[in-house]
C-alpha cells in the first residue's frame, strides 16, 4: 500500500511565544529535504494553520515541488485524513493527537523534554511585563511540583501508544527518556542529530543582509532569544553588567528576540551598552552570528540547540551553558558554565576576552562545526529514509 505521507507544517510556525525556534527551524528543514524527494513509494501532502505566521519559502516549496497545502481552520484533521487516505502523519502535535485514528501511524521528533525536565525556574516571572502574565508564571514556580505531575501523565499516555514511533535529536534527549519512563522500551528509539539549512543538498544557504547600523563595524557580544526564560539571557545580561560596572567588558552585548526591552531596563545599571534587536529574519540572524566577536548561550535546557553550532561555522567562540544536551552537541569546542551561577558567567566572559583562549576556541570551533555539520547531513538522510519506510 502506498503511503499517504501528510506532514503537519504547523509545528514549523509560531509557537512558545516566539516567532522563530529552533523546533520550527528543525521541521522546515526536514520539509524540504523530504519534499525534494521522489515520491515513488509516497505521495505527500501538508497541512497548516493560516491565523499564523508561515515562512514564504514553505509556501513557495509547496508550490513548486506540487504539494497540496491544507489549512487546518478549513477543515479538520480528521476530514483531511478521510479525504485523502492518509495513513501517516508527521510530526504530530499534541492539539491534533486526539483526532488521529488508531488505523493512522504517527510519528513525531522529540526535541526534549524541556517541560518536564526543567519546569519553570525562580526568574521566569521577570520575562513579564505586565500584572497577569507576571502572576502567571509566579504560581506557575510556587505549585510547579503538582503542574508538572499533571505533564508527566498527559506526556506518558501519549507515549504509550502503539502507532507512535517517535524519534529524538541527541543522546541526551534518548537517555532523558529512559530515565523518566523506565518502564517503557527506548533502547530502539532512533537518534538523529537535527539538521542545519546546509544538510539539504542543493539548498541555498547564503542568508546575509547588512548588520543594523547601530553595531555596524564594531565588535560584539551576540545573544539570542531575548525574552524567553528558558533560554535565560537575563542572567548572562546580569553577568555583563557586572562586568561593565567593573570596567572589564571591552565590547557591545547584542540581544535577538526582545519584544520588551523593559525586562532588561528595570534590571540593569548599564542599559545603553546593551543592543536589543526584535526577533530577526534567517539572514540577518546568520549576519549577526558571522560578524560576532563571541556568542553566549546560557540555556537552562535544550534537546539539542542549534545557535552555538551557527556560531561555531564561522569561528566565533562560544561559551555556554554546560547543562542537557549543550556539552554533547558542543564538545570541546565551547566554554562552559553552571547557568544560575551568574558570576561563573561573567568569568567565562573575561576567558573569552583572553586572546590565547580566544585564538583557541576560535581554531576548535571551525573543527567542531565540520564535525557536527557531517554528522547532521548523514543523519539528514537516514531520518527521512526512516520516516519513508516506517
Amino acid at each position: 500500500m502506498k503511503k499517504i505521507f501528510l506532514y503537519n507544517l504547523e509545528e514549523a510556525q509560531p509557537a512558545f511565544g516566539s516567532k522563530f525556534h529552533g523546533g520550527a527551524t528543525y521541521i522546515e528543514i526536514v520539509f524540504y529535504a523530504l519534499s525534494a524527494k521522489m515520491q515513488e513509494n509516497f505521495s505527500l501532502i501538508a497541512c497548516y494553520n493560516s491565523k499564523l505566521y508561515i515562512a514564504p519559502s514553505l509556501l513557495a516549496q509547496c508550490q513548486e515541488k506540487k504539494v497540496p497545502l491544507l489549512d487546518l481552520n478549513q477543515r479538520s484533521l480528521r476530514e483531511i485524513i478521510t479525504k485523502y487516505g492518509v495513513n501517516f502523519i508527521y510530526p504530530i502535535s499534541d492539539s491534533l493527537y486526539p483526532q488521529v485514528p488508531s488505523s493512522v501511524t504517527v510519528s513525531n521528533t522529540m526535541f526534549g523534554l524541556r517541560l518536564l525536565e526543567k519546569y519553570t525556574d525562580s526568574f521566569s516571572w521577570k520575562y513579564e511585563s505586565r500584572i497577569l502574565p507576571k502572576t502567571k508564571a509566579f504560581l506557575r514556580f510556587l505549585f510547579q511540583q503538582r503542574l508538572w505531575s499533571e505533564k508527566y501523565e498527559k506526556e506518558k499516555k501519549r507515549l504509550v501508544h502503539t502507532q507512535y514511533k517517535p524519534v529524538t535529536i541527541s543522546q541526551h534527549s534518548k537517555f532523558s527518556l529512559k530515565n523518566l519512563f523506565p518502564s517503557m522500551s527506548w533502547d530502539s528509539i532512533p537518534v538523529f542529530y537535527a539538521p542545519l539549512y546546509e544538510s539539504v543538498p542543493g539548498y541555498n544557504c547564503d542568508f546575509f543582509t547588512e548588520l543594523p547600523i547601530t553595531i555596524k563595524k564594531q565588535a560584539y557580544f551576540l545573544m539570542v532569544s531575548g525574552n524567553r526564560w528558558i533560554k535565560n539571557p537575563l542572567r548572562a545580561a546580569l553577568a555583563f553588567d557586572h562586568l561593565i560596572s567593573q570596567g572589564q567588558c571591552l565590547y557591545p552585548i547584542v540581544i535577538t528576540g526582545v519584544v520588551d526591552d523593559r525586562i532588561y531596563r528595570r534590571h540593569l545599571k548599564n542599559f545603553h551598552h546593551f543592543v536589543f534587536l526584535n526577533y530577526v529574519d534567517r539572514s540577518l540572524l546568520n549576519t549577526l552570528h558571522q560578524n560576532a566577536y563571541a556568542f553566549i548561550y546560557p540555556s537552562l535546557n535544550e534537546g539539542f540547540g542549534y545557535p552555538p553550532i551557527e556560531s561555531m561555522k564561522y569561528g566565533v567562540p562560544v561559551a555556554a551553558s554546560g547543562v542537557s544536551s549543550i556539552p554533547e552537541i558542543c564538545g570541546d569546542a565551547a566554554l562552559y558554565f553552571d547557568p544560575y551561577n551568574i558570576q561563573e558567567i561573567a568569568n567565562r566572559i573575561l576567558q573569552l576576552q583572553d586572546s590565547d583562549i580566544y585564538n583557541q576556541l576560535h581554531i576548535k570551533s571551525l573543527e567542531h562545526y565540520r564535525y557536527v555539520a557531517e554528522k547532521q547531513k548523514n543523519d539528514l538522510d537516514a531520518l527521512l529514509k526512516y520516516l519513508v519506510e516506517i
